[in-house]
Order: C-alpha cells, then structure tokens, then sequence
C-alpha cells in the first residue's frame, strides 16, 4: 500500500513539474478494414472409432473491423486504455490435401484489452504515438459447409462454438489535435490470438463431430478514428 500512494506522490510531482499539462481522461472510437493473412489449422475427429486428422487452411476475404475505448493519460509521454473492437471477415476458400475449394463460413472476433501507449506531449498538433496491449479474444467461427472426415464420410457443418483465448497487440498511428479537447488520428493494429480453437457441429443434429485448432491467428487493421478529451 506504502508503494502504491509513493507511486501515484511521484507521477503527481512529475506531472505538476510540466508546462501544458493536466491530468485528462478520454474516449475513442475508430473504424477500418481488417485482413487475416493466414489461417491454418488442424481439422481433427474420432467419430465411429475412427481418428482423423487433416490440414486445413483458410483463405479470409478483407473485413470490417471497429474499436472503441477509455483511456487516462498518467504523463506528457503515457497513457493507459480499455479497449474493445469486433472483427468481422468471411472465408473465402478451403485448402487441404484433397484439393481447393469454396467454402461458406465467417469469423467474428471480438478483443478485449489493456493497452500502454507512448506519445509525444499533446501540445504538438500531430502527435505520433506507439503502444502495446494485453487481454483476451472471443472467437466465433460460424459455418455452413461440409467437411471430409476420413472413414467417417462427408459431414454437414453447421454452426461452430465460441472459443475465447489469450490475445495481444501492437499498433502505431498519428494524431490530429483540430482542438485542445477533440482530434483524429490514423493507426494501424497488429492483433494476435494464441491457438484458438473450435469444436464444429453437425448440421440437424447438434452433434460435435469434429475439433477445429488453429495455429496462432493474427489480424491486421486499417482504421480512422476520433478521439474526445475531458
């Protein structure tokens, strides 16, 4: 406790010692496009006896993605932020050993994270900034296809479950101060998720037949946003 109340005395000297500076709580929201460039996986079953494995790669279209988020701003050159967003692609193709085909399905990812950013002092009209962040990831793999499982046939898919794992991310970007309490700013994200994976239900039956695992998955987004000072 002694530590903690020393810490904040420190940061509240440090801050008192600068020009053009308070301290400031703020919101943002940003909106942009979302690749994933790789999505490997195992495809795997036992079903009647019989165990299956097989590589499956996914080819994802471009998506949409969104974020929003709190932060407070501890120094000139630091802040912290909650942050949320969602993530929305389609899949495009499936490759595996038997071939390349179509394949109907989506995944909708949705981040949560704590962030550490590092800035230049706001009183700069652009300001470029870096930062790191650290949470988790809900991931909905929804798909309506079917899949060869071996000596257990041809199986309808329909409908995967929601598997939340560890995540991280790195991103970068330039603000815009229009005002002393408003700018935009451009960044880009890199987000990963480590070793999602799913288990993938037959369609009319609501059986699980098969496990789908992935490597670790990344993301990368494009986005435009606004952030609002207070």
């Amino acid at each position: 406790m002694l530590c903690w109340a020393l810490t904040l005395l420190a940061l509240h000297v440090a801050c008192a010692a600068t020009d053009n500076f308070k301290w400031n709580e703020y919101g943002w929201s940003e909106i942009g496009v979302s690749a994933i460039p790789e999505f490997n996986a195992t495809l795997s079953s036992s079903s009647q006896g019989s165990p299956f494995s097989e590589a499956l790669s996914l080819k994802m279209n471009p998506g949409f993605a969104v974020h929003g988020g709190l932060g407070q701003r501890f120094l000139p050159w630091l802040s912290a932020e909650m942050e949320g967003g969602f993530y929305y692609n389609d899949v495009d193709e499936a490759h595996s050993a038997s071939g390349t085909r179509s394949f109907n399905g989506s995944l909708m990812q949705v981040p949560i994270l704590l962030n550490v950013i590092v800035h230049l002092p706001e009183k700069h009209p652009v300001v470029p900034f870096a930062g790191a962040g650290f949470g988790a990831r809900i991931n909905w793999l929804d798909l309506d296809d079917s899949v060869s499982l071996g000596d257990a046939g041809v199986v309808e898919l329909e409908d995967s479950s929601t598997e939340t794992s560890l995540a991280y991310q790195a991103f970068a970007g330039l603000r815009f101060n229009v005002r002393p309490d408003a700018a935009f700013f451009l960044i880009y994200r890199f987000n990963g998720a480590i070793s999602p994976d799913w288990s993938l239900k037959e369609a009319g039956t609501d059986d699980t037949v098969a496990t789908l695992k992935a490597r670790d998955m990344c993301v990368h987004t494009l986005g435009l946003g606004f952030c609002l000072r207070w």
